[in-house]
């Protein structure tokens, strides 16, 4: 009853291609999370501060509707037996997935681009963050200074 192809894979075939369209889905989310990232990086560089604060929140919910598609993937990664997308790829390459694998590695890859340009973008936030901060603390100096002098004015 048993097939060698059953007895050699972790999971069963249909989890395998499961977990296939969920690292393609994957990708598509990731993309999309980075052109939310590249937008909000932009707008950092603008120093317009509303208009952070917008694209921030959107950057939230993207992240909070993505959830679900990394879970999908982690809990196939699980069934797979593999610890990380490197380890899985080599695990659809031995099962004859060739296609899988590269979509496995792709996502890998994209993944580390957006850690990249998000570890960028929170360095360049939080520069922007010190120069208001050092901006606001001038502005408070010179207005206790000028209300020094009004004062002794009087």
């Amino acid at each position: 009853m048993n097939t060698e192809t059953e007895t050699s894979l972790p999971c069963g075939s249909s989890d395998l291609s499961a977990l296939g369209d969920a690292l393609e889905c994957g990708l598509g989310v990731v993309a999309d999370l980075e052109r939310t990232l590249q937008g909000l990086d932009a707008l950092l560089l603008t120093g317009l501060p509303h208009a952070i604060a917008d694209a921030a929140k959107g950057m939230e919910l993207s992240l909070s509707t993505a959830e679900p598609a990394f879970q999908r993937i982690v809990l196939g990664l699980e069934a797979l037996g593999a610890a990380r997308l490197q380890d899985a790829a080599q695990q659809f390459r031995r099962f004859d997935q060739a296609a899988t694998a590269v979509t496995a590695e792709s996502l890998r890859r994209a993944l580390k681009r957006f850690a990249r340009r998000n570890d960028a973008c929170q360095r360049r936030a939080l520069g922007l963050g010190r120069g208001l901060s050092a901006s606001l603390r001038t502005l408070h100096a010179v207005g206790m200074a000028g209300n020094g002098r009004l004062i002794a004015a009087a």
